[in-house]
């Protein structure tokens, strides 16, 4: 038995329309796995370091920069990598 036209191209809209679903699930994926580990690795920690870096035990203070800019080892280091 011989397919007719109508069920061949009915058969390739199908199988068309599964693989688009495919490649939309791995783009989805692949964009979410992206940025759940940018999320982990990158802004979680630097974030935390910023909220870190204006907090003691007496409250919010500007104390850890004021040390960090006293130190002029730790400006010449920066002012190294900034040149």
């Amino acid at each position: 038995m011989k397919k007719s036209e109508n069920q061949i191209s009915q058969s390739s809209e199908q199988s068309s329309s599964w693989l688009r679903a495919f490649h939309n699930a791995i783009g989805y994926f692949t964009v979410t796995a992206t940025l759940a580990v940018l999320f982990f690795f990158l802004i979680l920690p630097v974030g935390s370091i910023m909220v870190k870096a204006f907090q003691s035990p007496q409250g919010y203070t500007f104390e850890y920069f004021r040390l960090l800019f006293t130190n002029s080892l730790q400006t010449d280091a920066i002012l190294n990598s900034l040149k």
